[in-house]
């Protein structure tokens, strides 16, 4: 089974989904994501002091108002690099991905295209506690 088959499989059982919502969830929970929600309430109130005739009109001219302002704005990069940092660095997420590949596929049957060569950060963690005579997890 090659990865981009094991990525579909996952999508199908919904496992992306489950994490994408999880991920949100644990952002809304914590300071970051609190700071985020204060920033972006700022943002709103700038935005409606500048136009205040400005939620009145079309939605989608709204919206991408709303996004420029946001795309553009530090407090948006800022919260999107910590979520990421967060979640991917997170030892709780790799073992729940590890869990669902091993259920989708047994240890050793999938094929890695020519560009997935080198192994990941995780792959060369386990392979030099093992040469060092560490444990599994």
């Amino acid at each position: 089974m090659t990865p981009e088959e094991v990525v579909l499989q996952l999508k199908k059982k919904g496992t992306f989904d489950e994490l994408r919502k999880q991920a949100l969830q644990e952002f809304q929970a914590n300071e970051s994501g609190q700071t985020f929600i204060n920033d972006l309430q700022e943002i709103m109130q700038k935005l409606e002091t500048e136009d205040p005739s400005l939620f009145t009109k079309d939605k989608s001219h709204v919206h991408n108002i709303v996004l420029d302002r946001l795309e553009n704005h530090a407090v948006y990069n800022d919260a999107r690099q910590k979520m990421l940092d967060h979640y991917l660095h997170s030892e709780a997420v790799s073992t729940r991905i590890d869990k669902e590949i091993r259920a989708i596929v047994p240890d050793e049957t999938v094929t890695h295209s020519p560009r997935d060569v080198s192994p990941t950060p995780r792959q060369r963690e386990r392979s030099s506690s093992k040469e060092s005579g560490e444990a599994d997890d």
